[in-house]
């Protein structure tokens, strides 16, 4: 199958790409031209590579034989982007790259949506926007289109802004402190190849319905408090935890699980406890 995939330097597109390789799909890796496409690792060297710029040619004018989009491209906020750039990058793009596979008959879409709530922040609400957006397509009967609402990913390579890097990075480095909220709220983290494998499931799956969501996790709970502890423990770190030194965000989830139900009638299941995951991902970057 040829394939479109967005966001293929990203920590979950690197990873589908390599897979998705590894399985003898045929990739076009959609990128910006300021993309750092050294970061796809040796998958990237043998992605079909399509910088879209202004003024470059449709996609599916190239590849006019793409099946399937899988789209995790996304941008978080979290590096000072104003609302317009998170708003570009996660509702306006992908939602002329929808209407471009919806004009060229493309079969198949598969959308990175969030298991945060959409009124958290810019992020959560963009991407439920775009889901939405996605969901009336479907109704129209105009594409068939999965949701694949995710949890908290975690893994080998991932970048420090995230939350479970940033905890692994500095309390391997033995920072002096950490500063944290009191870490009462509950979260479901899935390893990467666990999602990976979640994502290649629902992409060898028969899709009767139009729209499709499915929530993707390890169907565990476990408190920030109690992972940050982990980690600590784990690394034989020295950093001095400090719950409570930060406050809670406003609007803050106390509670994210998925209920992998849905998935796991196409036979998918989660495979990595919190243990192993957080030891295959210390190896890694030891």
């Amino acid at each position: 199958m040829k394939i479109l995939l967005t966001g293929a330097t990203g920590f979950l597109g690197r990873n589908l790409l390599a897979a998705l390789q590894q399985q003898g799909h045929a990739v076009v890796a959609l990128a910006r031209a300021s993309s750092n496409r050294e970061r796809a690792g040796e998958a990237g060297k043998h992605a079909c590579w399509h910088v879209c710029s202004e003024g470059s040619p449709d996609v599916f004018a190239v590849h006019p034989d793409v099946e399937c989009v899988i789209h995790t491209a996304t941008c978080y906020g979290r590096q000072g982007e104003d609302l317009a750039t998170v708003l570009d990058s996660n509702l306006n793009q992908p939602l002329a790259l929808l209407s471009q596979a919806i004009v060229n008959g493309v079969k198949l879409f598969i959308n990175t949506s969030s298991s945060l709530p959409r009124d958290l922040n810019y992020y959560s609400l963009s991407k439920a926007q775009f889901s939405d957006w996605g969901a009336y397509f479907a109704g129209q009967e105009k594409i068939r289109f999965v949701d694949i609402c995710l949890e908290h990913i975690y893994g080998p390579g991932d970048d420090t802004t995230k939350f479970m890097a940033y905890v692994m990075d500095t309390l391997l480095k033995n920072t002096p402190e950490l500063k944290l909220t009191k870490g009462e709220a509950e979260r479901d983290f899935i390893y990467i190849d666990d999602v990976v494998a979640a994502y290649l499931t629902i992409l060898h799956s028969p899709h009767k319905q139009y729209y499709t969501k499915y929530s993707v996790g390890s169907g565990k709970t476990i408190s920030i408090r109690k992972m940050v502890e982990l980690i600590h423990t784990l690394s034989h770190s020295s950093t001095n935890l400090q719950f409570g030194a930060i406050p809670y965000r406003k609007n803050e989830t106390m509670l994210s699980v998925a209920n992998n139900t849905d998935i796991e009638k196409l036979g998918w299941k989660a495979q990595t406890n919190i243990i192993d995951g957080i030891e295959k991902t210390f190896k890694a970057m030891k």
